[in-house]
């Protein structure tokens, strides 16, 4: 975790040479959340797509994942594929569909 999180603030520090970046997380499971502040002037949805590439990039070298107790959600679902592979990703898929064949739960979480 420790070279990820070095690794991800070195990453956003060569982007945005203002930023300010915090991790903290939980111990006990792992878990890291990060706060980032570029600092530049842009349009904030751009950033926020610059920013998330940064952080999540350098998940598979980690055998990180995107989301832990929190699921996938809607922001996130674009960069499931850095943490599953095509595999996992085809059985979260049939599982979903299986255990709600109408998809009345929780529509456009996970898949379109």
């Amino acid at each position: 975790m420790e070279e990820y999180v070095n690794d991800t603030t070195e990453a956003i520090a060569e982007k945005w040479a203002l930023s300010n970046v915090y991790a903290l997380g939980h111990i006990s499971d792992g878990n890291i959340h990060f706060f980032v502040q570029p600092n530049v002037e842009s349009d904030s949805s751009s950033l926020h797509e610059s920013c998330d590439a940064l952080l999540y990039e350098g998940l598979k070298h980690n055998n990180g994942s995107i989301s832990a107790e929190h699921g996938i959600g809607i922001e996130k679902k674009q960069w499931l594929s850095q943490s599953r592979s095509e595999t996992e990703v085809n059985l979260i898929r049939a599982m979903k569909n299986m255990l709600g064949p109408k998809n009345l739960l929780n529509p456009g979480r996970i898949f379109d």
